[in-house]
């Protein structure tokens, strides 16, 4: 794994890392495959984040890689795919009781579920990578003191 870290302020760091692994299967862990495979895993992963205010946080990553989709149509055989994500938030700490944190996650992927004639819905790999999960959220956190 290379992981190069910078760190600018005392509470402040940017960091780009890379994950490698191979996953393996053998034929009791899928009902498709009937001697052991390999797939070749990874992804490339920049994050940023600073808390160098008492009242400021912001944290952001984006990434992207490969990963195996364990859950292909019955009858077919586990495969990777392309996948990306950003996932950014904001906290704004009002006072040492209250907080107030908002933030956007949003993940795409090439794989696909097709309708194909004569055999049905399939997940197939497709040319383009689709939004398949997005969120976005507010979360307030306050200690009430009785």
């Amino acid at each position: 794994m290379t992981r190069p870290s910078v760190v600018f302020l005392s509470n402040t760091g940017f960091e780009v890392n890379y994950r490698k692994a191979t996953e393996r299967l053998r034929p009791q862990d899928h009902p498709a495959i009937t001697e052991i495979r390999a797939y070749d895993v990874g992804f490339w992963d920049i994050e940023f984040r600073t808390n160098s205010w008492d009242w400021l946080s912001v944290n952001g990553n984006f990434g992207w890689g490969h990963q195996t989709n364990f859950n292909p149509v019955e009858g077919k055989q586990p495969e990777t795919g392309d996948w990306m994500w950003l996932n950014t938030s904001i906290g704004f700490r009002l006072n040492p009781w209250t907080a107030v944190y908002a933030g956007v996650n949003s993940n795409a992927q090439n794989l696909e579920l097709v309708d194909t004639p004569g055999v049905g819905r399939e997940l197939q790999r497709t040319g383009r990578l689709r939004g398949d999960a997005r969120q976005f959220f507010v979360k307030v956190s306050y200690l009430e003191r009785t």
